[in-house]
């Protein structure tokens, strides 16, 4: 395991970790593999899952299947390969499931 510091760090790990005005700084567990594997742990200015803004992009309209009338728990397979590609990362987005 290596250890390597930048910046100002508290003395111990999980504490409160004030900002110079007083307020906290955010903590964060970052990792790949969960909690069992290499880590780093981050202290940000404001949470990273803070949310800034929230626009409506676009109306989705989800449609039922056909085939719910045999039961809502059912094996499917869904061959997203054979969906048409459309717009970008955002608006190319296709609601496969819903409940």
């Amino acid at each position: 395991m290596f250890y390597v510091q930048r910046g100002d760090v508290p003395h111990k790990r999980h504490t409160q970790f004030r900002k110079p005005d007083g307020g906290l700084y955010a903590e964060e567990l970052f990792g790949v593999e969960g909690f069992s594997g290499r880590a780093s742990l981050l202290y940000h200015h404001t949470p990273p899952t803070q949310t800034h803004q929230i626009e409506k992009v676009r109306d989705v309209l989800i449609e039922q299947s056909e085939d719910e009338a045999s039961g809502p728990h059912r094996h499917r397979l869904v061959n997203t390969k054979d969906l048409p590609a459309s717009g970008d990362g955002l608006t190319g987005r296709v609601p496969l499931f819903y409940n």
